[in-house]
């Protein structure tokens, strides 16, 4: 899945000084944070940590190097979905958040449906709705190649200090960010109980499936416009799966890209595959359409009923890689019950 554009990157530093002057005389900018946002438009790509210096800080590494931030931050903003689900499971709610790109734990409705969002429907972080928000800490996903970078770091570190982590290609490397972001809010003791859920489930499922686990051979795919994602080992489901015993089709283990985009008529490549899962499409007529192909209902996995729609297809936390994990066995003891 790739990175959806998060602001454009011709955004100018004048258009800045002009939100900037138009939230201090809205009386959204002051003090500590106001004189940071206009230290931010002379001093391009400040951590900004000058905002809190003095006791009750600590540095933290990010993709931007140690970024100093609270001991203990209170009002939080992430402009990243994985951040908004990391920081939910260790049980601070953000004042701020993006939610567009993955499914949320029931559990987190309520907060959900309170938080504000911080971007638009396009995905575009806005500026003035964060500084409007008053955040103590910013965080957010990035891709650490400074020519790839798509959120706006040096204008958010103006607003409030800004830990920002790398990003993997679909979400890969998950489990690195859950740590990333807990320890971004000091709040790395509740990782502990979270992963050893996970890591139990895996070993259970691993336990439970000896035989039906080396027999199935699985695809995980979506569907795309004029066209149809396969995903690798790489990506975040893959590797969640894989470590509970799942193993992949011959097509899927060979594919080096964490996902790559197929034709209607590449969909043959898929019959190796005893299971396909699939996610939730951006919109649910591209679905339809790579259903209906007759490539597609000729499939064996098709063919035998176990196609499988995932709820949980980027997990991106402890607690949606746990629910995937469930899902998943409940899909086995299916099969299992048709042997």
């Amino acid at each position: 899945m790739s990175t959806p554009s998060l602001l454009d990157r011709a955004t100018t530093d004048a258009d800045f000084a002009r939100i900037v002057d138009e939230l201090t005389r809205r009386g959204f900018l002051t003090g500590a944070v106001g004189t940071a946002a206009m230290l931010g438009l002379a001093a391009c790509g400040s951590s900004g940590s000058d905002a809190v210096d003095g006791p009750g800080t600590r540095d933290i590494p990010t993709i931007h190097g140690p970024v100093r931030v609270p001991a203990h931050p209170t009002r939080v903003v992430t402009v990243s979905f994985v951040g908004t689900a990391n920081l939910l499971d260790v049980g601070v709610v953000p004042i701020g958040g993006v939610t567009a790109g993955v499914e949320f734990l029931p559990q987190y409705a309520a907060a959900l449906k309170s938080m504000p969002l911080v971007a638009n429907e396009a995905g575009d972080v806005q500026l003035e709705t964060v500084a409007s928000l008053k955040p103590d800490l910013i965080v957010g996903s990035d891709w650490a190649d400074a020519g790839k970078s798509l959120l706006p770091y040096a204008k958010l570190s103006a607003i409030a200090p800004t830990a920002l982590f790398a990003q993997a290609a679909s979400v890969g490397n998950w489990a690195d960010q859950a740590t990333e972001y807990a320890d971004a809010v000091n709040r790395t003791s509740r990782l502990g109980p979270l992963r050893n859920a996970f890591t139990e489930k895996q070993r259970v499922i691993r336990r439970s499936y000896p035989e039906l686990l080396a027999s199935q051979r699985w695809e995980l795919i979506n569907a795309a416009s004029g066209g149809w994602y396969r995903y690798s080992a790489q990506a975040s489901h893959s590797q969640v799966l894989a470590a509970a015993g799942i193993t992949f089709a011959p097509g899927a283990v060979g594919q080096k890209e964490a996902f790559a985009k197929l034709s209607y008529e590449q969909l043959g490549r898929l019959e190796d595959a005893t299971v396909i899962g699939m996610g939730r499409a951006v919109d649910p007529a591209w679905a339809k359409t790579l259903t209906d192909q007759p490539l597609f209902t000729r499939l064996p996995a098709v063919q035998s009923g176990h196609l499988y729609d995932l709820q949980w297809f980027f997990p991106s936390s402890y607690g949606t890689a746990t629910a995937l994990l469930e899902q998943a066995e409940g899909i086995l003891r299916r099969l299992q019950g048709t042997r």
